[in-house]
């Protein structure tokens, strides 16, 4: 069991978390190079470089925003689409800085929505049957052999559709 610090924090993201879930963060905390690189990476983030870049931004780009989450506000991420040209608002009510975790099947619906509204979902498919990948696409990354997993990085890196790869 976490001690009462990690799960106050899990608690304080607004997000429902299950117990296998808090498992997951148990073993995270527990692992002293975890929490040593997470800290470094928060105390040394700088967003000013990325700020500056987002106005070149290209890419069609969907920001997901819970309206009750604790760590991000949502004007954090509304102010970010203002500085694209690209980028559009999905406003959920609830679900915490932690959603995607609480909720993951929500998440890939919403993914698979954006995908097939952009029209990648059919490039999605033509990649991971490119790259044979078409019967291991509902399956987990953990559970992919090593192989599997160079092949689906190798199909992350075609869905873009390349020039140079």
């Amino acid at each position: 069991m976490l001690p009462p610090l990690p799960r106050r924090l899990l608690a304080n993201t607004g997000s429902a978390l299950d117990e296998t879930t808090i498992g997951h963060y148990e073993t995270l905390v527990g692992m002293p190079s975890h929490v040593a690189g997470a800290l470094g990476m928060m105390a040394n983030w700088n967003l000013e470089p990325l700020q500056r870049r987002l106005a070149d931004l290209k890419t069609p780009t969907t920001l997901i925003v819970n309206e009750d989450d604790r760590m991000v506000p949502p004007r954090v991420s509304r102010h970010a689409a203002t500085l694209t040209n690209s980028a559009t608002i999905l406003s959920l009510p609830s679900g915490g800085h932690l959603a995607h975790e609480a909720a993951p099947h929500q998440f890939a619906e919403i993914i698979e929505e954006t995908a097939r509204t952009a029209g990648l979902l059919d490039t999605a498919d033509a990649v991971l049957e490119r790259v044979r990948l078409t019967e291991r696409g509902d399956v987990r990354v953990r559970a992919l052999s090593g192989g599997e997993q160079r092949r689906l990085d190798l199909a992350c890196a075609l869905i873009g559709q390349p020039r140079l790869l």
